[in-house]
């Protein structure tokens, strides 16, 4: 059982007049996240002491381990705290599929070279600035960038969430890295990762199957309902094991560790362990002895 620390208690009780919110732990889990979040406010704190910029906290881990179920929960926290808090899922810089095609890049979708990680660091630097910034919204119906939409983060802003794939590290623009001021890493063992990777394509499809109108507007979707289940299923096989493990395996994992925390996922998406890794002053002095 994961153990409540003193910190943790403090902030429950800054937490105390959004009693209506239920925040009181009844698990592992919930724990994790209020510790987690606790911890993180007071970074954030200290850092806007010494600084006028924006805080950017990246949630990145491999494909399916639940980073957007995370990703808004750390937010929904964090608002009471940051009012003008807001997230976004960097699959938006993926280049667009046409784009992908041309260049022979589909099957590689979601490695660091199908990212237009020049106007990714070109985002980057206008929040670190105070600049109104624009970033390609990433639209999951289409599998694709919205041809239109475009997600746009305009200044005061206290803290922004960057939401998505290991895309901080690449050798490339090893600039991006000294962008980001904290880092979580999501992990969860293998066989976990590709059981959750099947149910949500799973779901996607039954979803967008009852829903006709979505299914046209999407080639993708399209595309795949028209095979029958043992063929989709295979597909999900394929996928994982030709695109999705290489892909974790060479551009996301190995870069783990330069996460300042890797929060452990258990099945149901349980968390069960905190592991800090590059631990700030703050963070490790507070933890110190909670495990």
């Amino acid at each position: 059982m994961m153990q409540q620390n003193p910190i943790l208690m403090q902030w429950m009780q800054r937490l105390a007049p959004m009693d209506q919110l239920n925040l009181t732990p009844k698990n592992d889990t919930e724990i994790g996240y209020l510790q987690l979040v606790g911890l993180l406010i007071q970074q954030i704190e200290h850092y806007q002491k010494i600084s006028s910029a924006p805080f950017l906290l990246a949630i990145t881990g491999p494909i399916a381990v639940g980073k957007s179920y995370f990703t808004q929960k750390i937010l929904s926290l964090l608002k009471l705290f940051f009012s003008d808090a807001l997230s976004i899922n960097t699959d938006g810089f993926i280049f667009p599929t046409e784009q992908l095609i041309q260049t022979d890049k589909l099957l590689l979708k979601g490695f660091p070279e199908t990212y237009d990680l020049k106007a990714f660091e070109t985002f980057l630097h206008q929040i670190k600035h105070g600049v109104t910034a624009h970033a390609p919204h990433y639209a999951v119906e289409l599998y694709d960038r919205h041809p239109t939409q475009e997600d746009k983060i305009e200044p005061p802003l206290s803290l922004l969430i960057l939401e998505g794939l290991n895309i901080f590290h690449s050798s490339k623009q090893p600039s991006l890295a000294t962008y980001i001021d904290f880092i979580i890493y999501l992990d969860a063992a293998e066989t976990n990762l590709f059981t959750w990777y099947q149910e949500r394509r799973l779901n996607a499809l039954a979803h967008y199957q009852s829903q006709p109108t979505a299914l046209h507007l999407s080639p993708y979707w399209s595309q795949l309902s028209k095979l029958s289940k043992q063929e989709y299923l295979m597909d999900i096989k394929n996928t994982w094991l030709n695109v999705n493990l290489p892909n974790i395996d060479r551009h996301i994992a190995p870069y783990k560790k330069q996460a300042h925390v890797i929060v452990q996922k258990q099945i149901n998406h349980r968390i069960s362990d905190l592991n800090f890794i590059q631990q700030s002053s703050i963070f490790s002095e507070n933890f110190a002895g909670n495990k």
